[in-house]
């Protein structure tokens, strides 16, 4: 079976879908190609972070503090349950561009779901901020990505369309937040549902 996954590398959403879609996986028995696909859900983030992540989500989604302290209690209680620790108050919240791609570079390198687990752990578990070249180099050569193509891609644009290419489909197709997940083409699902609703679909998709 056919996975197309749309996701943003600093949603913490997204990595709770995919933990419980790799455990409805599990569940049922269903082999699958998973297909990374990106999604900025704020392009206009700068690369050099400038306020802690509380601040930024009460600026964005028009909270209190406290309303944004206790948001990102509930989201790391949820992480949590997946086995991610979600160090929030050192979290860097940033553009993740080119985070987006390098998950393209090491798609091309068959290494797309390790170093998107990176990515993601990098920022929810280290503080780390994921526009940092270093940063992406360091998650690069764990997965053995080759030297010369990772510093071609930080010193230019490779990749740039192919992450643009994801956005304009993503919005021909009317997603508005991630993680969405096509089964086989045929049968969407959107955000980090219940692992359930995520066997229904893989069974659904099996089936049809």
């Amino acid at each position: 079976m056919r996975i197309d996954v749309f996701t943003d590398l600093v949603c913490p959403f997204c990595q709770i879908g995919m933990a419980r879609l790799n455990e409805a996986l599990d569940a049922t028995g269903i082999e699958a190609e998973i297909h990374h696909h990106s999604f900025e859900l704020d392009p206009t983030l700068p690369k050099e972070p400038t306020q802690p992540l509380v601040d930024a989500i009460a600026a964005k989604y028009n909270m209190s503090h406290e309303q944004s302290v206790a948001s990102q209690e509930q989201i790391a209680a949820q992480l949590a349950a997946v086995g991610v620790t979600f160090d929030w108050r050192n979290a860097v919240f940033t553009n993740t561009f080119d985070a987006h791609r390098l998950l393209h570079l090491a798609a091309a390198h068959g290494q797309a779901e390790p170093v998107r687990e990176d990515l993601m752990r990098a920022y929810l578990e280290r503080g780390l901020s994921i526009s940092d070249p270093q940063v992406l180099r360091d998650i690069a050569a764990a997965h053995g990505l080759p030297t010369a193509e990772v510093e071609s891609l930080l010193a230019g644009d490779d990749f740039a369309d192919q992450v643009r290419d994801d956005e304009r489909t993503a919005q021909a197709m009317g997603i508005q937040g991630v993680p969405f997940m096509v089964f086989d083409q045929r049968l969407a699902v959107s955000g980090a549902q219940p692992v359930d609703v995520f066997i229904s679909a893989l069974q659904q998709a099996a089936n049809q």
